[in-house]
């Protein structure tokens, strides 16, 4: 006999069927700027172990796209709540604002768990400056046009926020890559975003949200120069909103080079959209904004004190108004007015913005 507040639980359980398929789409963010709406066909079960195969495309901004094929199972290794997967990919991204074109091939596979993933990653990149490009983008250019990036990559993510949209939760993802494995590219690469929301006031439901995003590139290469493929490309509504996409940092004439290092800070304050049922169904919040950052390429001639304080000193600033919503795929999507505070001539601002991505 149980105990008085002992409950009784039945469970029952249903084995998806052989080649049970389903289709997905989401919303999707590189770290060059680049956004994407994706679309796979994913197939489960084929062969009764729980496997998945998955075909997919991509298409966004300035006319990029990729094909993507991929494999995965569970319990790799015998560990459990893992997956093992393979990836391979093809990619056209066009970086109008740096004055290339860049093509990639790439081979991933690795172990992906519950807040981890470690993998290998290789890549075949073809680069292809325009032919208005600058000194600074022609440097690139490795021989033949093509290089060739052999890395290992970790990542680390820790999510307990309410939606895409948040307004409490805290979320953290660190991504760390080593490139030197062969190939052209050599580097140690670290990218970590920290973002913490909480209500301000319950009778209002008013939240706000405190997002930093860090990079940093250190080149392992002769010349101790990074390559402007590997580089961070900051600037756009996913990572300091008001600011063209790529466009925040050094130049060379009108070329976006990229950076080094970079740090962006942003504030949001939000309510529930306070009329308008359609809206109110989609979980609609008007927020407003403001974001400051920088990025720069180091130099192994300067002291690294002198080159902290150009990020800081040289900032870029924006504040803006808008329309946030938890988008398809656990995205987000942002319509917003922009101001900018503080910028160069150099880098192409906006008055208005629209946004889709995981998190900004």
């Amino acid at each position: 006999q149980g105990s008085p507040e002992s409950v009784d639980l039945e469970i029952s359980v249903k084995e998806k069927p052989w080649g049970s398929r389903k289709i997905h789409v989401a919303a999707e963010a590189d770290n060059k700027g680049g956004k994407y709406m994706s679309g796979d066909v994913l197939v489960k079960n084929i062969f009764g172990r729980a496997e998945s195969y998955s075909l997919g495309a991509q298409f966004g901004t300035s006319n990029n796209r990729v094909g993507k094929l991929s494999f995965s199972y569970p319990y790799f290794l015998g560990l459990r709540d893992s997956f093992g997967f393979f990836d391979l990919s093809q990619g056209v991204y066009h970086r109008l604002h740096s004055s290339f074109n860049e093509e990639i091939k790439s081979i991933r596979f690795g172990y992906r768990g519950d807040f981890s993933t470690l993998m290998y990653d290789l890549q075949v990149r073809d680069f292809n400056p325009l032919p208005e490009a600058s000194t600074g983008v022609r440097e690139g250019k490795f021989v033949n046009g093509v290089s060739v990036k052999s890395a290992l990559r970790h990542e680390f993510s820790i999510d307990t926020r309410d939606s895409s949209a948040p307004t409490r939760g805290l979320y953290l993802r660190t991504a760390t890559e080593f490139a030197g494995l062969g190939g052209t590219s050599r580097f140690l690469k670290n990218e970590s975003l920290l973002q913490y929301s909480f209500i301000l006031s319950h009778a209002l439901n008013l939240s706000t949200s405190l997002s930093l995003l860090t990079g940093a590139l250190y080149s392992l290469n002769k010349s101790h120069k990074s390559f402007i493929l590997d580089r961070f490309f900051i600037g756009g509504p996913t990572t300091l909103r008001g600011f063209d996409e790529g466009t925040v940092g050094i130049h060379d004439g009108k070329d976006a080079l990229g950076s080094d290092a970079y740090a962006v800070a942003s504030g949001t304050v939000s309510i529930p959209f306070p009329f308008l049922a359609p809206l109110q169904d989609l979980g609609a919040r008007i927020q407003a904004f403001g974001n400051i950052g920088n990025g720069v390429i180091l130099s192994r001639g300067r002291p690294l004190l002198d080159q902290a304080k150009d990020l800081v000193q040289q900032y870029r600033a924006s504040v803006g108004v808008g329309l946030a919503f938890p988008f398809i795929g656990g995205g987000k999507l942002e319509i917003n007015g922009c101001h900018v505070l503080r910028s160069t001539d150099l880098e192409g601002t906006a008055k208005f913005q629209f946004g889709v991505g995981v998190i900004f």
